[in-house]
């Protein structure tokens, strides 16, 4: 199973932070988006897929890409997850640069 904060932090060396704190830059947020079984046979399911998405939030528009596709190719190391969609966006709240990255791991029962 994928430890998601420790990957950030190790990866990137900035704070993961929780939904409800002020966003200060340079940091992450992750949350859960979906839970649904995989794989099913003879009544019992064998597999569970989670979805996660993760946010990078930066000032700097380079380093929000720099960072996006370092933490993906971070994730792609660990062989249970799909390989994560990035976007990025300008936050006109924040008046920051964002990196989006959503992806799914499969986990065995």
């Amino acid at each position: 199973m994928i430890d998601i904060k420790t990957t950030i932090e190790n990866t990137l060396g900035i704070p993961v932070i929780e939904l409800f704190e002020p966003v200060l830059p340079p940091c992450a947020t992750w949350y859960p988006i979906s839970d649904t079984s995989g794989l099913e046979g003879d009544g019992k399911q064998t597999e569970e897929v989670s979805g996660y998405q993760i946010d990078l939030w930066d000032r700097d528009r380079e380093r929000v890409r720099q960072n996006g596709r370092k933490l993906k190719e971070a994730i792609l190391s660990n062989p249970d997850v799909s390989i994560p969609e990035l976007s990025y966006f300008y936050d006109v709240n924040g008046k920051m640069w964002r990196a989006m990255l959503t992806f799914s791991e499969v986990r065995k029962e």
